[in-house]
């Protein structure tokens, strides 16, 4: 149980983290400057690293989930 509750929340910030991503993107293909795109693209780096981050921590829990129930079933 522990387990996919660790795994919604994680799912569900990188979802939140991904519609800023689409929002970012598409205000730097809509209307700002150069200036205010470096800076949003600044932010997208940002957004891009804690999306990996949270995957990798997704794809770790994952992995000690199916440890945990093959060591429980041996």
């Amino acid at each position: 149980m522990e387990y996919y509750c660790k795994f919604s929340e994680l799912t569900a910030q990188i979802h939140k983290i991904g519609v800023l991503y689409n929002q970012t993107m598409r205000a730097i293909n809509s209307y700002h400057s150069v200036k205010t795109a470096q800076i949003l693209l600044e932010k997208l780096e940002k957004l891009s690293a804690q999306i990996i981050a949270l995957q990798e921590q997704a794809i770790n829990l994952s992995i000690d989930y199916r440890k945990k129930k093959y060591w429980e079933f041996s």
